[in-house]
């Protein structure tokens, strides 16, 4: 089945809880001009990863556990950025813009980056963007005020507004961060293949990078811009299972995938082992 066309349903008692966390101060409503900020908070107190949520990755063999260690990089962002205690919940508390910040840590193949939009703020067009960047982000003289500046740059994919942005060359991309009410939750991870890969409330969106460069650290780079106020990352870290283990190691051991057909495993084994190269 088509992890795009699967529909929600209810919780179940195998579902994992993440639990939102609360801001740790009050973060001030800024003005433009004449327009007064009106903020919008999420009314949704739990984000829930329901079985059906990441299917066509759990369809792989994956599970996942949220990793608290990986955050927003505390000491290096725009000057309009608050935080939470744990570091996972950013808002901006001023303008519409200076809130680029960065993940703690590189993405690791096959986990998820997932932001929960908790809160929005009227008055103000455009909306957050999201993407990766192969460029280590203490290398930055300065963090520009919006992340716009990173669309030139061969070295950052910046998705915003459903375009893909890449060496001043735009795509048009299926998810369009503005069609995001306040709960709603996105996501993006990088598979085996180099694929960036977005997903809305856990459900696949499709392929936005098939060709990210290989054999590099990708970090997660979002922009709380505009109408967008306050977002909570949460990162999910993939637990494999004994046989994607075994597969992997298989994999690494093949020279081309031709080799596939000579080994004694059962078709639809060798049919995974294909779609890894």
């Amino acid at each position: 089945m088509n992890p795009m066309n699967q529909e929600y349903s209810a919780s179940t008692e195998n579902d994992m809880e993440i639990e939102a966390t609360e801001l740790s101060t009050t973060v001030p409503i800024g003005l433009n001009t004449s327009i007064v900020q009106k903020e919008h908070v999420s009314t949704h107190s739990k984000l829930y990863l329901r079985h059906d949520y990441y299917s066509d990755l759990k369809m792989l063999g994956f599970t996942y556990k949220q990793d608290p260690a990986v955050t927003i990089d505390k000491n290096f962002h725009g000057c309009n950025a608050s935080f939470s205690t744990d570091f996972c919940t950013v808002s901006r508390h001023n303008s519409y813009s200076n809130c680029v910040v960065f993940m703690s840590q590189p993405i690791e193949v096959n986990d998820i980056v997932q932001l929960e939009f908790l809160s929005e703020a009227q008055g103000w067009a455009g909306h957050m963007r999201f993407g990766v960047t192969t460029q280590a982000p203490r290398t930055l003289k300065t963090i520009p005020p919006n992340g716009m500046t990173f669309y030139a740059r061969e070295d950052y994919w910046i998705l915003s507004s459903g375009k893909l942005h890449n060496r001043n060359r735009e795509d048009d991309y299926v998810l369009n961060f503005e069609s995001l009410k306040v709960g709603d939750s996105v996501a993006l991870s990088i598979d085996n293949k180099n694929q960036m890969i977005f997903y809305k409330n856990g459900v696949y969106q499709g392929i936005a990078v098939s060709n990210l460069p290989k054999g590099n650290k990708y970090q997660a780079v979002i922009d709380v811009y505009g109408s967008a106020k306050s977002i909570k990352l949460t990162y999910l870290r993939h637990q494999s299972s004994l046989k994607e283990q075994c597969l992997m190691s298989i994999f690494k051991k093949l020279s081309n995938s031709e080799a596939i057909e000579q080994l004694p495993l059962p078709f639809h084994l060798k049919e995974r082992l294909r779609e890894m190269f």
